[in-house]
């Protein structure tokens, strides 16, 4: 009985002092979860466009009046929004006029950061 006593004593002290390195803290972590997918970054770029009055000079379905802008993007007309100027200051009711703008499709719209309109008959 004393060596069952004995026999017992030494495996748990062998246990413990041999025994697994870890502390509760470092048991087993879970694999690290894969990243989640991001959307590509939207990336404004400087396009070479034609600009006017989305009613009175491209007679865009769904617009009526002087308030929305359009471009003309390699012949498809599409609405503009954001940083779009004075429609009638700049007489875009009356002529398209050729613009310089820095922006981004999304959602079959142009989004505009800034526009640079060409003087009147250039271009």
């Amino acid at each position: 009985m004393k060596t069952t006593a004995i026999l017992a004593s030494a495996v748990l002290v062998t246990g413990i002092i041999c025994g697994c390195n870890k502390s509760p803290q470092q048991a087993e972590e879970p694999p690290p979860k894969p990243a989640a997918a991001t959307a590509p970054a939207v990336v404004d770029q400087t396009l070479r466009v034609e600009v006017g009055c989305a009613g009175c000079i491209y007679s865009v379905d769904g617009v009526e009046g002087c308030s929305v802008l359009a471009a003309k993007i390699d012949d498809r007309v599409v609405v503009a929004s954001g940083e779009v100027g004075d429609i009638h200051g700049d007489g875009l009711c009356m002529q398209a006029r050729k613009a310089e703008v820095v922006g981004r499709i999304e959602d079959d719209k142009l989004v505009i950061v800034s526009m640079k309109l060409d003087k009147p008959g250039d271009g």
